[in-house]
């Protein structure tokens, strides 16, 4: 992306460089600095498009007049699609079986108090 349809996306006017852009312990983009304050990966999402970057957990690297965005997943970064979980349950499959598919090895217990 251009960093004139970035800017623009964010209502920025700030330059931007890749040592603005914060990152957590996993390595994706937490927020991007501005002189305006922190802007959340959320709202850099919400803002440049769910499908133009499907998923929290991306990086960012600017280099000349472009940011370029690299990432894995396509949502929240948790493992289960929504989408996919209700294609499961219209197919017949229970919401055990479901947990058990995105989330193997997972043990779904009553807890008593």
């Amino acid at each position: 992306m251009s960093i004139k349809d970035f800017q623009k996306s964010l209502d920025l006017s700030d330059d931007i460089q890749n040592r603005d852009f914060s990152y957590s312990k996993d390595g994706f983009v937490e927020s991007l600095n501005t002189k305006g304050g922190a802007i959340d990966v959320r709202d850099i999402r919400k803002e440049l498009g769910l499908k133009v970057i499907k998923s929290e957990r991306f990086k960012a690297d600017v280099t000349g007049d472009s940011v370029k965005f690299s990432g894995i997943g396509y949502g929240h970064g948790v493992g289960m699609s929504q989408w996919g979980a209700e294609g499961m349950a219209e197919k017949g499959f229970n919401y055990k079986e479901i947990i058990s598919f995105y989330y193997p090895g997972t043990a779904i217990e009553r807890i008593r108090r």
